[in-house]
This record gives structure tokens, sequence and C-alpha cells, in this order.
């Protein structure tokens, strides 16, 4: 019997190291670039892992920390089930006692009222702008800003419909607070937090890296929007589709055949495809819908992490549609739509339009691992001309400034990014230089950039507290988006005609028909020309 419970005891600590050496294994055998599983790694993963659990600096004592660091240099140990998984558990233990003080302290504090015209700060999130707290007097005077930052946001928006209570401020932080807690302490699960520890342990390799339980559910299904515009007596093609989705039942490319084959029998001047915000998808249907547009020849360069690149090409003997094309792109348009879109400017086929697209260049590849999922990076795309989308992007023939620069949100801006590379260029026959001639952007671009200078000067900025001075740069934010919206929107003398060619919801068509950038694509597509010989 005795032996009977030991190995109960020890049942779920055996689980534990068997999930974090059979990631390690994975991630050593099979990931593009893998780093190290050593004591710097190890320190890494320390001190990514508390930093995860208390993001605003509001939970932790320095003191805990001091406590922890005992495995600070030994989570590589226990990674390779070399020592007993003892940080993830004492950890725990530790976070969820300052969990429980925190509900104390926080309710101490909301029961008093706040003054509002003292000049104190936070930063942007409510965090603390210094390092963990040395001591409780100091942890509480970190949360207290933390509350009264939540609170007068709520007084804020008070303020906005005439009328401002700091008591009732207090009572939606309480309200907001309690649902925020019961969610932490349904997180401090041991199963919860150990998948959260390996995904951190993953995303210490690059951001694609990850781990997470299966059952995760799909979203809706992907469509592809097409439409006629009008414009200045032309009539272009629109098509647009958030991802390059493909399974058993549908497949991107072949609704985009249709529609191109809808289009061109329309005797259009031109089409517009627009893969902005798209994330990417099937690389098989990138191939695909390359060769509805090039064709047959090498669309993209994979390389493993060791082995020559292998060249991937679109089979098409014929292409769909022949005639002037124009690519919309911005800072969201990642993986897959940036190599259909590498594609389409190596071979000269189209303009791109927008601003410098994601970078993401990397394939990743999902291994189950205990009752999870272990997505790893395993190969970087490089273009057919030699450069890797990876952190470069693609950067468009006709650059627009866009609402996102400001917002941080390339794949630069992750820590742990791969780096950019190159590699030989594959033979391909591109075809001749494009001749864009003297296009000026529409002025109110202009606007947008001088706007996401503003945006972005005080993005990571410390908040002030004070209810004066924060309402001032809260009503100077909105007075800045609130000119973004006015500017990327047509008037209403300028506005297209566009006509939906595909069923479904139509609230897309009101909003393409004001949209500047699709303007500006359409006046980009007068000026292609071929060069003069």
């Amino acid at each position: 019997m005795r032996k009977f419970l030991l190995l109960l005891m020890f049942a779920p600590l055996n689980g534990r190291t068997q999930l974090l050496s059979s990631v390690a294994k994975l991630i050593e055998t099979e990931h593009y670039r893998p780093k190290v599983i050593d004591d710097s790694f190890s320190a890494a993963l320390w001190r990514r892992y508390i930093e995860m659990l208390d993001p605003l600096k509001g939970l932790f004592l320095r003191s805990d920390l001091e406590t922890l660091s005992t495995y600070r240099f030994v989570l590589d140990d226990e990674i390779r089930g070399e020592r007993v998984v003892a940080f993830l558990p004492a950890a725990l233990r530790l976070y969820r006692a300052r969990l429980s003080e925190a509900v104390v302290m926080d309710s101490a504090i909301l029961s008093n009222p706040f003054r509002y015209d003292v000049d104190e700060t936070v930063r942007p999130d409510g965090g603390s702008l210094d390092d963990f707290a040395g001591s409780l007097p100091v942890l509480r005077e970190a949360r207290r800003k933390m509350l009264k930052y939540l609170s007068l946001q709520y007084l804020v928006m008070q303020r906005r419909t005439g009328f401002e209570s700091d008591s009732l401020a207090r009572q939606k932080a309480r309200e907001w607070l309690a649902a925020d807690y019961a969610r932490l302490w349904r997180d401090t699960a041991l199963s919860v937090q150990m998948g959260r520890y390996v995904d951190v342990m993953g995303r210490l390799m690059d951001p694609h890296t990850d781990y997470f339980f299966s059952g995760v559910g799909s979203g809706s299904p992907s469509t592809v929007d097409v439409a006629l515009i009008r414009s200045s007596g032309r009539r272009v093609g629109y098509v647009s589709f958030p991802e390059f989705y493909g399974d058993s039942l549908r497949h991107c490319a072949s609704d985009v055949s249709r529609a191109l084959r809808t289009l061109d029998s329309a005797r259009v001047d031109g089409i517009v495809f627009d893969l902005r915000d798209n994330h990417g998808g099937s690389l098989q249907e990138v191939l695909r819908m390359t060769g509805l547009l090039i064709p047959r020849g090498p669309v993209v360069q994979v390389r493993r992490r060791s082995g020559a690149p292998v060249a991937l090409s679109s089979d098409a003997d014929s292409v769909v549609y022949d005639g002037p094309l124009a690519i919309l792109v911005n800072e969201k348009t990642a993986s897959a739509a940036e190599l259909f879109t590498a594609a389409i400017q190596d071979y000269h086929r189209g303009i791109v339009i927008g601003s410098r697209t994601y970078g993401k260049g990397t394939v990743q590849r999902s291994f189950p691992v205990d009752s999870g999922v272990l997505k790893l990076t395993i190969e970087q795309f490089f273009r057919v001309s030699g450069g890797s989308t990876q952190l470069a992007g693609v950067t468009p023939d006709v650059c627009l400034p866009d609402v996102y620069a400001f917002q941080k949100v390339r794949e630069a801006d992750n820590a742990g990014a791969l780096g950019w590379d190159t590699i030989p260029p594959v033979a391909y026959a591109p075809g001749p230089a494009l001749y864009g001639g003297a296009f000026s952007p529409d002025s109110v671009f202009g606007v947008i950039q001088r706007n996401n200078t503003w945006l972005g000067a005080r993005r990571d900025s410390p908040v002030s507290l004070d209810l004066s001075v924060f309402t001032a740069g809260q009503d100077a934010r909105q007075a800045i988006l609130l000119q973004d919206r006015d500017a990327l929107t047509l008037p209403a003398g300028r506005r297209l005609d566009v006509m939906a060619l595909t069923p479904g919801d139509r609230r897309w068509v009101m909003a393409a028909g004001r949209d500047i950038y699709i303007n500006e694509a359409l006046r980009v597509l007068e000026h292609i020309r071929e060069p003069k010989s």
C-alpha cells in the first residue's frame, strides 16, 4: 500500500518531467534554429515565466525572486529530467499567496477615495514603472496606482455622460477586479500553468513556437469578396480574402480562380487584390493562386535546418488573368500572403501598394505532445530572388503609411524573432519591369504620417494620474484618431461605385467605397505601363 501511495504521489511529477523532456527533444531535433538549453536559457526562462505571472509587477516582491533564484540556473536540468521539476510548484505557491494578499490589499485601497489632483504616473498598461517592489509598503503603493488608474478610466467615461462620481468609479473597478481575480484563480491550476510554462519555453526559441491544449475550435469559414468598381470611366475588379484557406472542402485558389474568370469576362481594366490584414495560411494555396497569374515556374524557396533550399513551383501551364494587377498590403499582411505578394513583385507581375508587410518568413508544424500540441518553427521561406521575407517583409513599390505604424505589430517587434537571411536566387523569368510613372499619393497620407509620429512618440510614455492631465492627454489622442478616421475616408463626392459580385454580408461594400487605399490602388493602376523601349 505504501508503495502504491508513493506511485500516486509522484505520477503528476513524472508526467511533468516527461512533458518537458519530450518538448526539449522535439525542439532540439526539429526546430529550424534551436537555442541551446543551458544555464543561459534557464535564466531567461526563469525570468520570462515570472514576468508572465506578474506582468504589471504588482504581485511579487523582490524577496520572492530571491527565494526562487535557487532555480534560476537549473531549469535546463529539470527540462532534461536530470532534476525533479520543482520551480513551477514553488513559483505557483508564491503566486497564489501573493494573489490572496492582493485581494485583501485591493479591497482596503478601494475603500478610500482617490485624489485625482496628484501628478503621479504609471505605465500605459497601468503597471509599475519600477522593477519588482522591495517591500510590502512599496508593493501596496504600486497597487494603489494601478487601482487609481483603473478607477480614473471609469471616471473619465462618466464625465462624458455628464455625471462624475469617484465612489461609482471605484465600484466599477471592484467589479472588474472580481471578474479578473476569478479568471486568475482558475488559471492557477497546475495543469494550466504547466501548459503556459511550456509555451514560454517554446516562445524563447522564437515567437511562433508555442504550446497549446488540443481541442481549440476553429473560427467561422473564410470567403472571397469580389466586386466591380467603377471610377473615372474605368471598370476595375476587386478581390479580397482574409487568409489563404484550404481544407478538404474549400480552397481559396479555386474561389479566386472563379472570381478572376468572372472579372475577366466583364472586361475589367485591372484588378486589385486586397491582402491587407491577411494573416497567411496554406502554402499550397499560394502556389496554386500564383499559377492563376504567372505561368509555370518557381514561386518560393524553402530551407530546413540542414540541407539545400528547395524551390517550390506553380505547375500552371496557362494563366487565368494576364491584365494589370495591383496588390494592396499593410503591416498585418503576413506569412503566406507575403509569399504571394513577393512572387508577384519578383516576377514584375503587378504593383505592390501600401506599407511594408509583417515579416513572418518561417514555417511551423504541429506535433502532438501529451494532452496538447507543440507548434514548432521548422523551415524558413526565401523569395525566388534570394532574400527572406523574415523580418524584412515585402517593401511595396508604392509606399503609403497606415495607422498600424505606431502600434509596433510587426515580426521585428517580437522578442526572440529569428533573423533575416539570404540565399542564392533560383532561376526564374521575370517579366519586363513595370513603369509606374510620376505618381503622387493623396496629400491626406501626410496627415496619417504626422499622426503616426505623434502617437508613436507617446506610445510607451508614462501616463499621468492627475485627472486634468490625463483627460487632456485622452482628448488629444482622441482628436488624432478622429483625424485619422476622417483622412482614411473618402469624402462623399469622391466615393467609389462598388458593386458586389458575391453573395453574403454587404457591409464590406460600403467600407470599400469609402476606402482611400483602394482609391489609391485604382490611381496606381492607371499608371502601370511597360517600360519604353
